[in-house]
């Protein structure tokens, strides 16, 4: 919705826009105003898109107003409109969308209309451009914004949720991404289960603040959607945990035209999904993630094996298992690259290692054919000159 302030000393004056702008049921007339210096005041704080200014007011003239809005406001339309044709050339000190006469002519104010209306759609598209939302899930829940026309080392601005329920229902609400959600479950998730009067109260309470907070931050639907129905819906490219998701749903096998993206979701694992929270439902969907998140890497690197890129291979595994010691797909398909390429020294070090993990962590012994093939290396290391030895 766009929000519109008319600012006249005349009341007459005031109603006829209001009723000329009726007409156009994407405008909010959010205020009214008889005197300048109350709607300034209210400029600050409401912040609308369009202000229709008369010139002739009391205490400060139309101009000053509109000199001030853009210096301290910058973006909000101005559209002048007044009984004297004089001002005309100085109004323009406020760069003005329009400058309009009394007596309205309903043609006239009509293509004043239409050209705000395409203006202030352009410039709504170029914000959507300039303005990139990301939710992060893994390492710790996110939302930040980064506004293009900012300075590189500026960073990005962090969004603060507002207190617990709020987070817990945006993090629930992701690992549901594109499904909807019923109340009786978003109650059992919250507030344990427990649905009476004010629960039920609570919950919209959390949702509208949810909505709104989104919203004041400046998050287009065009990123993040919340239905009716509590179905959250996240654009491709927003959220680490839903790309993954996706990703693997729609991937079952990685080629040359989908390994880049493959990459780029694990560059983006930066710890363990809601690692921060404590929340009880995250503990299954925390260990269900660590899974895809193996589960992709392990792709990876045999996509990378079959092409010959053995150090990208190398790199993924080893990312694999800084990340989970105990993945024993993670250390066979490492040990076994380390074989087939005839790295000896290799194969012996990550054996020893992972030897060590499973006696300390599990208190099993290794599987019995990495055992063999060790003490058989280990021998023929002991006894050989061959150069090959030293990978």
């Amino acid at each position: 919705m766009i929000k519109a302030f008319l600012i006249d000393d005349e009341y007459p004056a005031l109603q006829e826009l209001q009723y000329l702008l009726e007409s156009y049921p994407e405008i909010q007339v959010a205020g009214l105003f008889d005197n300048p210096l109350e709607a300034w005041e209210k400029i600050e704080q409401e912040k609308p898109d369009v202000v229709f200014l008369d010139i002739d007011l009391p205490y400060m003239n139309g101009i000053e107003l509109g000199v001030k809005i853009q210096a301290q406001r910058y973006g909000t339309f101005i559209v002048f409109v007044t009984a004297y044709s004089e001002y005309a050339l100085k109004a323009f000190q406020a760069y003005p969308l329009d400058f309009i006469l009394k007596p309205i002519d309903e043609e006239r104010f009509q293509q004043t209309m239409e050209h705000f209306l395409e203006q202030y759609r352009l410039i709504q598209e170029k914000k959507q451009r300039d303005t990139s939302i990301y939710i992060r899930c893994f390492g710790k829940l996110e939302i930040s914004r980064k506004d293009y026309q900012d300075r590189e080392d500026e960073g990005r601005n962090v969004l603060k949720l507002p207190g617990r329920n709020v987070k817990e229902l945006l993090a629930y609400l992701i690992t549901r991404s594109g499904k909807p959600v019923s109340r009786k479950e978003l109650i059992s998730v919250l507030f344990d289960g427990v649905e009476d009067k004010k629960t039920v109260n609570h919950l919209h309470v959390t949702v509208y603040n949810l909505r709104k907070t989104l919203e004041s931050f400046g998050v287009h639907r065009q990123y993040i959607t919340l239905q009716e129905d509590y179905t959250l819906e996240i654009a491709p490219g927003v959220c680490d945990y839903v790309d993954l998701v996706n990703f693997l749903q729609q991937n079952p096998i990685l080629d040359e035209d989908n390994y880049k993206e493959a990459q780029r979701l694990l560059q983006l694992y930066q710890g363990a999904f809601l690692e921060e929270e404590d929340y009880i439902w995250a503990v299954e969907v925390r260990a269900w993630a660590e899974q895809m998140v193996e589960d992709l890497t392990l792709k990876l690197a045999e996509y990378y094996e079959t092409t010959g890129e053995f150090i990208k291979a190398e790199q993924n595994l080893l990312a694999l298992l800084g990340n989970n010691p105990l993945s024993e797909q993670g250390h066979h398909f490492l040990m076994d690259l380390y074989l087939a390429r005839n790295y000896r020294i290799k194969f012996v070090r990550h054996y020893e290692k992972y030897r060590k993990i499973w006696k300390e962590e599990l208190r099993i012994s290794p599987e019995e054919r990495y055992t063999r093939l060790y003490k058989k290396i280990s021998d023929l290391l002991e006894g050989s000159d061959d150069p090959s030895s030293s990978h």
